[in-house]
């Protein structure tokens, strides 16, 4: 029997509350999506952050706290951006996004 992946990026780099009020821009408002997808079957996220203003960013601390926010509700595969802040240069980006991922412990459950 074939095996589907689904994936999904429940907020993306830019779209904002303007052009679809129901995206999620906040770490809660993201996890909530990511553990509906989760629930739906979908067995990886591909996770972009949003600062006050709903720009993307690259911020680590808002990646750390829905990451940790995520893995307190289910163990989907975490995919993080590379590219979130559409105005950050390729190494802030780089960097930003490895120490992101530097902080986080691996998820070592399969479901």
């Amino acid at each position: 029997m074939a095996r589907t992946i689904v994936t999904v990026a429940t907020t993306g780099a830019w779209p904002t509350k303007k052009h679809n009020p129901a995206i999620p821009l906040t770490p809660t408002e993201i996890t909530e999506d990511v553990f509906e997808c989760w629930q739906a079957g979908a067995a990886i996220a591909h996770l972009h952050m949003r600062d006050d203003e709903g720009n993307g960013t690259m911020d680590a601390d808002c990646f750390e706290e829905t990451v940790g926010l995520i893995r307190e509700k289910c163990d989907i595969a975490l995919n993080l951006t590379t590219s979130g802040d559409l105005n950050a240069t390729d190494d802030r980006a780089s960097s930003t996004s490895s120490g992101c991922v530097r902080n986080l412990p691996p998820t070592t459950r399969a479901r």
